[in-house]
């Protein structure tokens, strides 16, 4: 088996070979960039990098309020709730921790001294809060792991990229923007971006599509394993394994 990347440091190091900051640091380019556009809802797909991920402002700008995060380390910065435990182990694992929470609730609760009533005034005219922004619903979809998931066939591909398919395809027919990011912008959300628009345009030669998020994102650069999964994909579009699709 390929030794596995470190994108991390790809990532920083194709910085340093284009003389460019960290997507941390104040850049001069683009920390994300349209990819597509739906045809009639106006939906749109956005490749961008951490800073991007990070500013919840440049994503209310955009009005940006869904986000697929391709690393399996850069948190979901705006995250409403943590997801959902599924596993046996994961919920036993969590009623625990809950359990544990309220219990420490309670003796603080009970440790902490009355409170005095105090004379009461007539209550002014509450201050207008802020009004909040909407939550972000995430989507984790490590894309360079795909390797380790997917076996040989046409039907593990597709079940493997059934989660973003699902995630992505009605919110941007619903005129929806998206965001699909790692931590440059380049490797593992490019393929991802990559992958999408060849979902979504029916193009199957993977080097066209590079070619054409190149020019919407110069920095997109798929690497390591990751252009096999574009020709994979490509492969089993043009067996018919996708089947039509509903956008």
């Amino acid at each position: 088996m390929a030794m596995d990347l470190d994108f991390d440091a790809e990532a920083e190091a194709l910085f340093k070979r284009l003389n460019l900051p960290s997507p941390s640091e104040s850049v001069k380019f683009n920390s994300l960039d349209a990819v597509f556009r739906h045809p009639t809802s106006g939906g749109t797909l956005y490749v961008g990098n951490q800073a991007a991920a990070s500013s919840r402002e440049l994503l209310l700008k955009i009005d940006i309020h869904h986000v697929v995060n391709c690393t399996d380390n850069i948190p979901n910065h705006f995250e409403a709730k943590p997801r959902k435990p599924s596993s046996s182990a994961e919920k036993k694992q969590a009623k625990a921790v809950a359990q544990a929470k309220a219990v420490a609730q309670a003796k603080a609760v009970a440790s902490s001294p009355p409170k005095t009533a105090l004379a009461s005034s007539p209550p002014d005219k509450a201050p207008s809060r802020p009004s909040t922004p909407p939550p972000v619903s995430y989507l984790r979809f490590p894309i360079s792991f795909w390797s380790r998931f997917v076996k040989d066939d046409d039907r593990s591909l597709l079940s493997f990229l059934a989660p973003l398919f699902s995630f992505v395809d009605p919110l941007l027919k619903a005129g929806k923007n998206v965001l699909v990011h790692c931590l440059a912008g380049a490797h593992r959300a490019g393929t991802c971006g990559v992958l999408l628009m060849m979902r979504y345009t029916g193009g199957n030669d993977v080097a066209k599509a590079v070619a054409a998020a190149k020019e919407r994102r110069p920095i997109i650069d798929p690497i390591g394993m990751l252009p096999l999964l574009l020709k994979r994909y490509a492969q089993s579009r043009e067996n018919g394994a996708e089947g039509e699709i509903d956008f």
